[in-house]
């Protein structure tokens, strides 16, 4: 029997999973869809974004002789919270037994978490993300702590969406007269085509 390794990424801007054949490690199967952060989207959006892409694994594996998921790892943004937890793995499990897939082991944890530790190889290590959010990991080689990745409404010091918001914060104190003059303010002018 051909095993596999199935390796999702859930995040806020895209969804990617990646099929690994077992015994070679070699990635045998890739594709991306939109984000599936239940938390900006919703619990029903990301279910059906993560059947959709799994109904795609299933349509590979099936192409495969006697094939089967040995472990199937969900990397999922929005985790940040026992109770995140509860709902991410509901919104897994529905999405899964949707379209009747078979995993042996499933492993459900927050997508920075999983980041860290695939980079690290398990060893001590630690990890700052700043993309669209931002967030920070650190291992000692037996604890986890995290800071940050709270969300755009709540922190993500140093994410994209946070540095956006400085930059018209510092415009409108500009205009408003209770700012400095800014290089940004003709920069975002001409990238948004906009007089004022």
């Amino acid at each position: 029997m051909m095993e596999w390794l199935l390796i999702i990424d859930g995040g806020a801007t895209k969804t990617a999973c990646a099929l690994v054949h077992a015994e070679s490690g070699e990635i045998k199967y890739t594709k991306s869809t939109s984000g599936s952060n239940y938390q900006a989207i919703g619990a029903t959006s990301a279910t059906k974004i993560l059947q959709a892409l799994l109904a795609n694994v299933q349509a590979f594996l099936q192409q495969q002789d006697d094939s089967n998921i040995a472990v199937a790892t969900f990397a999922m943004a929005g985790i940040d919270s026992p109770k995140d937890h509860e709902a991410v793995s509901a919104i897994i499990h529905n999405a899964v037994s949707a379209i009747q897939l078979k995993i042996e082991t499933l492993i459900i944890e927050n997508d920075a978490q999983a980041t860290l530790l695939g980079v690290t190889a398990g060893q001590a290590g630690a990890l700052l993300i700043a993309g669209t959010g931002a967030i920070a990991y650190a291992f000692n080689g037996t604890q986890i702590v995290r800071s940050g990745g709270w969300g755009h409404r709540a922190g993500d010091e140093g994410s994209g969406y946070w540095l956006g918001q400085e930059v018209i914060r510092a415009i409108f104190h500009m205009e408003d007269g209770r700012g400095e003059s800014t290089i940004l303010k003709n920069a975002v002018y001409d990238y948004l085509r906009i007089q004022d």
